[in-house]
C-alpha cells in the first residue's frame, strides 16, 4: 500500500514539474517593450503569447504566437507548432542575472529574436492563458484546405504590390521588399524575417531562422489575408498602405 502511495506521489510530482511558466521581455523603444509568456502544461501542451507594454500602461492584450505539443528530454525542450509544424528547441540552464541565480531557457533553435535572449522561469505552474486554446484550435489540414480553395476559385493572378501592409486593428504589419526579403512586425519590431515568394495567389514567407514558411492569401485591391501567421490565428486582413522607401 505504501509503495502504491509513493508511486502516485512521484507521478503527481513529475506532472507538476512539467507545468511551468517562463517569461521574456524585449525593449523595443524607450519605455516600450514586448512581453512574452511561455506556458508548459502537464499534458504535454505549450502556449507562447506576447503582449505590448508601454510606460505606465496596465492593460495588455495577449496575442498568440505559437501553440502545440512539447517533450522534455534531459534538459532540452522540443516544441512543435500545431499549425505551421516548425520546431523550437530550448535548453534549461542556470545563469546569474543581476547577482541572482535564475533558471532560464536558452534558445537552440527558434525565431531570430529568441537567439540572444532568455526565457526566465517565473512559476512552477502554468499561467492563466489556457482560455486562449479555445480561440486557436486550428490544424495544418484546415490551413491547407483554405489555400486550395482560394487557388481553385481564383481565375487570375492578383496584383502583389511591394511595400507595407497593415492590419486594421492592431499595430501589426507585413513588409515586402523588392529583393524578396520580408519582415512581420508587431509594434514595429521584426518578429519574423526571411524571403518571400508567390505561387499564383498564395504568398509564402520563409523564415530564415526557423527554415519554415508562413502563408498569406493574395486577394483583390491590395489585401493579404493571414493563413495563421505568427501572432495571428484569426485570418486577419492586411491592407496595402505604402510602397517601400
Amino acid at each position: 500500500m505504501k509503495r502504491n502511495i509513493l508511486f502516485l506521489f512521484l507521478i503527481c510530482f513529475a506532472f507538476k514539474l512539467q507545468s511551468q511558466n517562463y517569461t521574456m521581455s524585449l525593449n523595443i523603444r524607450p519605455y516600450e517593450s514586448l512581453f512574452f509568456s511561455l506556458d508548459f502544461f502537464g499534458e504535454g501542451k505549450y502556449f507562447l503569447a506576447t503582449s505590448h507594454h508601454f510606460y505606465r500602461t496596465s492593460i495588455h492584450s495577449l496575442h498568440p504566437l505559437s501553440y502545440g505539443n512539447y517533450n522534455l528530454v534531459d534538459d532540452t525542450y522540443t516544441l512543435v507548432d500545431e499549425v505551421n509544424q516548425y520546431e523550437l528547441s530550448l535548453k534549461v540552464v542556470n545563469v546569474s542575472i543581476r547577482g541572482e541565480n535564475e533558471t532560464v531557457l536558452k534558445t537552440l533553435q527558434g525565431f531570430g529574436w529568441m537567439k540572444n535572449n532568455f526565457f526566465v522561469l517565473r512559476d512552477q505552474k502554468a499561467g492563466n492563458n489556457r482560455y486562449l486554446f479555445d480561440e486557436v484550435q486550428t490544424t495544418k489540414r484546415d490551413v491547407q484546405y483554405e489555400i486550395e480553395k482560394h487557388q481553385s476559385i481564383s481565375e487570375k493572378e492578383f496584383e502583389l504590390s511591394i511595400g507595407t501592409y497593415e492590419s486594421r486593428n492592431i499595430n501589426y504589419t507585413i513588409i515586402l521588399n523588392s529583393d524578396n526579403s520580408y519582415s512581420i512586425n508587431l509594434y514595429g519590431y521584426p518578429l519574423s524575417v526571411g524571403k518571400w515568394e508567390r505561387h499564383r495567389n498564395v504568398l509564402l514567407l520563409n523564415d530564415t531562422s526557423l527554415e519554415k514558411y508562413f502563408t498569406a492569401l493574395i486577394r483583390k485591391k491590395g489585401i493579404l489575408t493571414s493563413m495563421y501567421l505568427p501572432f495571428e490565428f484569426k485570418k486577419r486582413d492586411f491592407v496595402y498602405t505604402r510602397s517601400s522607401n
